[in-house]
């Protein structure tokens, strides 16, 4: 079960299905086009600290999963920051020599 969008769902399959590159920049480009950095730095905040102070959440009680916990957070974050700077080299400069094309 999804709660996809019907047109990220048919980029999650032709990702599956073909296995390129151009598949793989597709969803890049419509992951920024929803989120920028700000965006996603707040959502993974909030689901850290959301799942930290949770009572009931029994498999971050000991100080090596909350640890492991904030370094996901930490690590996402710059793993975002990277996959932002690629996609804004790559795929901003294509958009800009296709619009002098046109």
């Amino acid at each position: 079960m999804s709660t996809l969008p019907e047109i990220l769902s048919k980029l999650r399959q032709e990702l599956a299905e073909n296995q390129t590159k151009e598949s793989a920049w597709n969803i890049i480009e419509e992951y920024f086009n929803f989120f920028d950095l700000d965006d996603i730095h707040n959502e993974l905040w909030m689901l850290t600290t959301g799942t930290l102070t949770n009572d009931e959440m029994q498999q971050f009680q000991k100080g090596a999963d909350r640890h492991n916990l904030i370094f996901f957070f930490e690590y996402t974050k710059m793993f975002f920051e990277a996959v932002y700077l690629l996609h804004n080299k790559t795929m901003l400069p294509q958009r800009t020599t296709e619009q002098q094309k046109a």
